[in-house]
């Protein structure tokens, strides 16, 4: 399991204000979890990176802070892609390739930077079920 291409998202984001469309509320800072995919890219959260005034990465281990910028946003299927502009960044990385889609009873392993922590965090499951689920973030019904 790799843990070197997981990287911790820290966003700042100002939401609008719907009652008073002309101002905004104010800033936020929140945190997510990212990894590295071909093409210089870094796959996270929708709602991570929602409404972002600012967006920075840091890799497990590290310390240093990386400025990103947000490619794509889809908020139906809570995904961003994110790119960082500075080449030492993707000094001696390795995407990470996808797989299909797991089938009932196959082990995964989750990876990531749990709400609250500044560690990373590995879990281990079996799947139990795939199917449609509505997603939070937008309210549409996806695979799951």
């Amino acid at each position: 399991l790799r843990t070197r291409e997981s990287w911790k998202i820290f966003c700042v984001s100002t939401e609008p204000y719907y009652n008073l469309p002309w101002q905004m509320n104010p800033q936020s800072g929140h945190t997510s979890s990212g990894f590295v995919i071909p093409g210089n890219r870094i796959l996270c959260n929708a709602h991570g990176v929602a409404f972002q005034v600012s967006v920075r990465v840091r890799k497990h281990g590290g310390t240093r802070r990386f400025k990103a910028r947000v490619l794509h946003v889809g908020h139906e299927c809570d995904l961003a892609v994110l790119t960082v502009d500075a080449k030492e960044f993707w000094e001696g990385l390795v995407p990470l390739k996808f797989g299909g889609v797991p089938r009932l009873r196959d082990v995964v392993n989750v990876v990531g930077y749990p709400t609250g922590g500044d560690t990373i965090s590995i879990t281990q499951g079996i799947v139990s079920r795939v199917g449609v689920s509505k997603y939070s973030h937008s309210g549409d019904k996806l695979l799951a």
